[in-house]
């Protein structure tokens, strides 16, 4: 499960900027498709997509995060290729909504990040009693419960 977290943290963080890195890059190519590499990443949203709306799905819960990880790359890639675009009021139109999504993104990342290590740092041990040698009963209250008895 720790892993899932690291997972999710690191590609709400990284995937805007690797993928605007990857654009800004392959845009310096001379032979640069930007049509090729922007109608392989719409094929995996769209495919995404279509898992989404299916019953299908993957046995494990690792499988079904690497695919939204990468999807979110994907959209990331692609609002960042539309800054080659040529006609302008696409490209404002994209990049608008496009850093709109990405932007809560990064409220997600660093101060919902912040939100919940403060709310898992809360759980102390309240009350600990030794039932046998070695084997130990943990109380942890949470909210208003009363105090455990003595």
């Amino acid at each position: 499960m720790e892993f899932l977290f690291y997972l999710t943290w690191g590609t709400l963080l990284l995937s805007p900027i690797i993928a605007f890195i990857l654009c800004w890059n392959l845009s310096k190519k001379e032979n640069y498709n930007n049509k090729r590499f922007f109608l392989i990443n719409l094929w995996f949203l769209s495919f995404t997509l279509i898992l989404t709306w299916s019953p299908l799905s993957f046995t494990g819960n690792i499988a079904d995060w690497v695919i939204i990880c990468f999807t979110y790359f994907s959209y990331c890639y692609i609002v960042f290729s539309s800054l080659f675009l040529k006609q302008p009021l696409l490209k404002i139109i994209t990049i608008t909504l496009g850093s709109f999504i990405i932007s809560i993104g990064y409220l997600l990342g660093t101060i919902g990040i912040i939100g919940l290590a403060f709310i898992t740092g809360d759980y102390e041990i309240d009350h600990t009693k030794e039932l046998k040698k070695n084997y130990y009963h943990v109380q942890y209250l949470q909210g208003n419960n009363n105090p455990p008895p003595n």
